[in-house]
């Protein structure tokens, strides 16, 4: 219909919210990250998808409303806004870019390797 949205225009993209080096160190901050970001985005409007790429290297958070005005009033007030020491920019998703990085097969085995003993060390901690 004439003067409708495109029914991306309800996702942001929200970049620089995490530098993915840190979780190689501490992987319980993905959480953190995608725990801050939903509870900033939920003040706009409900939240129907909110998913973090923790290999994407300008830290990219993406989020789908319900409603393309809690999208766009989610854009206006977090871009540029300060987020644990770094500038947020927070765009609207042009319904083509991916953020999803692949990884290799050594990768992948790498970080499953460092995951299991984060969880070693986690469950001896707690003992």
């Amino acid at each position: 219909m004439r003067g409708q949205r495109k029914k991306w225009e309800n996702t942001i993209v929200i970049r620089n919210v995490f530098d993915p080096k840190e979780f190689e160190v501490a992987m319980d901050k993905i959480l953190d990250h995608k725990e801050a970001m939903r509870s900033q985005a939920s003040n706009f409007g409900k939240i129907k998808k909110l998913e973090l790429f923790d290999l994407h290297p300008e830290g990219v958070v993406q989020v789908t409303f319900e409603e393309v005005e809690s999208a766009d009033m989610c854009v206006a007030t977090l871009h540029k806004r300060m987020y644990a020491g770094r500038t947020l920019y927070v765009t609207t998703w042009d319904g083509k870019e991916k953020f999803k990085i692949e990884e290799t097969a050594a990768e992948r085995e790498e970080r499953i390797k460092k995951w299991n003993e984060f969880l070693e060390t986690e469950a001896t901690s707690s003992k």
